[in-house]
């Protein structure tokens, strides 16, 4: 998971009484708190919290496809017309 993203990890020395250890932890990154919002009962989850959730997925999304356009000399125009085509689809419904 960290390998993908969706969790960074550290490390940090703790004093206690007698000595000194070392914690590992894990915290979810922007990724990972995505992944589980959206393993949660839809129910559950404020609507307020969903928009920015999505708003920051979508904004990801949309930096990865510009990185991979990028590097393998694709159109961007493409994926504009699907997200055009599905817009106007979901309109009309």
């Amino acid at each position: 998971m960290v390998k993908a993203s969706i969790l960074e990890e550290g490390l940090e020395q703790v004093a206690t009484q007698r000595k000194r250890i070392w914690i590992k932890w894990y915290m979810p990154t922007q990724l990972g708190k995505w992944f589980i919002l959206f393993l949660k009962n839809p129910d559950e989850i404020p609507s307020d919290l969903a928009r920015k959730t999505l708003e920051e997925l979508f904004q990801l999304y949309a930096s990865s496809i510009v990185e991979v356009s990028e590097k393998y000399d694709l159109s961007l125009d493409f994926f504009h017309q699907i997200l055009d085509k599905r817009y106007s689809e979901a309109k009309k419904k």
